[in-house]
């Protein structure tokens, strides 16, 4: 693994519209598409199918829906690295298992630090781009009781690759794909952020920072201190060579920062806006949607390889993809609850290979 982390750079100008359907009946060709143009007919779960335990089918060679495999994990400084939350093993525990035949799905919880922090990961198959939703990613986000308008949305911005040399390693072109409303959401295309080592990496200690727009400051430990007592910049396991490196940079676009302080300065209650859906852990209009009449994809969001578009703006026709990366795209602090960090449990592949 580098030293110097370089996530892509996206350019875009000029609004999208993401045309992720959730509608049971406009799923995708994995759920009985024809290709005809007309609505595909959809297939009921079955009681080991799309039940919402799980253990959805019986492991026959074919495609899983579940995530297999977590290729790598990095994340940013943030207060839940280097603990079980944010761990090598924990990002792990996402792969799906097998036991006597059938498949469990994983049972992990990652997350993504600060800004730029990412994680990615693949199925047992390259996805296809069929009709409607081609994947979904679950995540921990829900609304908010006191506050109806807003929500817990820490929103992660989704990259595709397709695994185009055939080398089974992530070095082939990234993709971003767009959010609906994603002209009016980004603060920067080029956003870098470089973070530095604290001197004392064997306890809680405030993380220097600077980036490419003239800005440095500190993430402060003083709110998260009496919940966390680890290092939270990202230590040994992190890196192929088991060596700490002196300053991680991380590149990507940065959205509008979404939390705001509803409370007071003594008793702080944050809250974030949903961004438009297109986000990973994001309480946008998909997230509690049902695909495919599949109870587990509830509780995440959905994603269209069709909204793929590269450093350009321009729309990219991906007939298939092999990788998916998630990078958290704020950064920002939010008192005693610490950095908007996306939080990724699962990922399901809509494409069953027929």
């Amino acid at each position: 693994m580098k030293k110097s982390l370089k996530l892509s750079l996206t350019l875009l100008l000029g609004a999208f519209f993401i045309g992720c359907s959730t509608n049971p009946n406009e799923g995708n060709g994995g759920s009985g598409d024809d290709g005809d143009g007309d609505a595909p007919v959809v297939t009921p779960p079955t009681e080991e199918d799309g039940d919402g335990n799980g253990d959805d089918v019986i492991d026959d060679g074919g495609n899983i829906k579940w995530l297999s495999e977590v290729i790598e994990f990095m994340p940013a400084p943030g207060q839940f690295v280097n603990s079980s939350t944010a761990n090598i093993e924990s990002a792990k525990r996402l792969e799906y298992t097998v036991t006597d035949g059938v498949v469990k799905k994983g049972n992990g919880i990652v997350s993504l630090g600060g800004f730029g922090g990412y994680i990615i990961f693949r199925f047992n198959h390259d996805v296809r781009n069929l009709n409607g939703c081609d994947f979904v990613i679950l995540g921990n986000a829900f609304g908010d009781a006191q506050y109806p308008e807003c929500s817990n949305s820490e929103p992660g911005i989704v990259e595709v690759s397709f695994d185009e040399n055939g080398n089974g390693i992530p070095d082939d072109t990234w993709y971003e794909l767009k959010s609906a409303d994603r002209a009016s959401e980004v603060l920067y295309e080029d956003y870098s952020i470089t973070y530095y080592r604290p001197d004392d990496t064997s306890t809680i200690q405030d993380v220097r920072w600077s980036d490419n727009k003239g800005n440095s400051g500190v993430i402060s430990t003083a709110e998260i201190a009496p919940f966390h007592s680890q290092c939270i910049y990202p230590l040994s396991e992190y890196f192929s060579d088991g060596i700490v490196p002196d300053e991680i940079t991380f590149s990507g676009v940065r959205v509008k920062d979404n939390a705001a302080n509803r409370g007071t300065a003594d008793a702080s209650y944050w809250v974030h806006t949903a961004l438009s859906s297109g986000y990973v852990d994001n309480y946008s209009a998909d997230y509690e949607a049902i695909v495919n009449n599949d109870e587990d994809t509830r509780g995440g969001n959905k994603f269209d390889i069709s909204d793929a578009i590269d450093k350009s703006g321009n729309g990219i026709n991906l007939e298939k993809i092999t990788f998916i990366r998630v990078y958290n795209a704020v950064h920002q602090q939010c008192g005693n609850t610490g950095e908007t960090s996306p939080e990724i449990v699962g990922a399901i592949s809509l494409d069953n290979g027929k």
